[in-house]
């Protein structure tokens, strides 16, 4: 950012050390990918593949079952002719048993794969993706903390700050100085005597130095609580001390040339037509 560049309103002008925040954006950010993907899987559910899988493993399953349960009874006839120990006998039982409880728990796998996800288990999954969002926000309000963001846009004046350069943080530090050109207003320095004769709304036109006519007009907005001595203002040094000169806000109608921030003009605003046509000013500065 250098002097003359034109910045838009919230556009990034400076951003303060922030290596730590900047961190737990991006792990926050991490989070709620994580989440998302969580619940998206969830809502989806299994495909047709896994499915089908499922149900195979429970039929192959399933069959092997009934192939041992057989085996059970053939081994019964046999051990009560003394053809098999009770030892053989036992261990086919006991594998018909593991069987069961298996072939049971493939089948409550394939009807919940069939059923779908659960009511309970989405909603679960959702508050974790709303938690870890509420985390990223946080995390970026204290990154945003750390950016300086332009508050209007207009015309960079002055860089106080470069990259590198420390900033306070116990009290205001200058950055940048920023203009908005797009409204200029005029600040006309009016001596006491002549403040009671001016009201808002009132018009007038003004010259600017290098011409003789007018160039614009003007429209008187409000007072300033500004004021100071004339010799503030004025260099005559004949200028009276007590004479205080305070500061009126007015606002460009029309111009017929280009003002620009900082020029000294003249101004005329018929006060009292009766006695005195006009009464001069001179402005101090244009700014918004």
């Amino acid at each position: 950012m250098t002097e003359g560049d034109v910045v838009e309103k919230g556009q990034t002008l400076a951003v303060l050390e922030a290596s730590r925040e900047k961190a737990d954006v991006a792990v926050a950010e991490a989070n709620v990918a994580v989440a998302r993907a969580k619940l998206n899987r969830i809502r989806a559910g299994v495909g047709e593949e896994e499915k089908q899988e499922a149900l195979s493993s429970a039929e192959a399953t399933e069959a092997l079952l009934a192939y041992e349960r057989k085996n059970v009874n053939r081994l019964l006839e046999l051990h009560r002719s003394k053809a098999v120990s009770l030892d053989d006998l036992q261990r086919v039982q006991q594998q018909v048993e593991h069987l069961t409880k298996q072939a049971e728990s493939l089948r409550k796998h394939l009807a919940a794969l069939q059923r779908g996800p659960i009511k309970e288990e989405v909603e679960a999954a959702a508050t974790e993706v709303s938690l870890a969002e509420q985390r990223l926000y946080q995390a970026n309000v204290g990154y945003n903390y750390r950016i300086v963001r332009a508050p209007c846009s207009g015309t960079v004046l002055q860089v106080h700050r470069h990259t590198g350069d420390s900033v306070g943080t116990l009290e205001l530090t200058p950055i940048i100085r920023l203009i908005d050109t797009s409204h200029l207003r005029i600040r006309l320095e009016i001596e006491e005597s002549d403040v009671n004769r001016l009201k808002p709304d009132m018009v007038g036109t003004y010259q600017v130095r290098g011409t003789s006519e007018s160039v614009g007009r003007l429209k008187v907005r409000m007072f300033l609580p500004e004021f100071g001595p004339k010799r503030l203002f004025n260099p005559d040094s004949s200028a009276r001390i007590d004479t205080r000169i305070l500061n009126v806000l007015c606002e460009i109608t029309s111009s017929n040339v280009t003002v620009y921030p900082g020029q000294r003009i003249t101004a005329y605003i018929p006060i009292d037509s009766a006695e005195k046509p006009a009464s001069t000013a001179t402005v101090k500065t244009l700014h918004k």
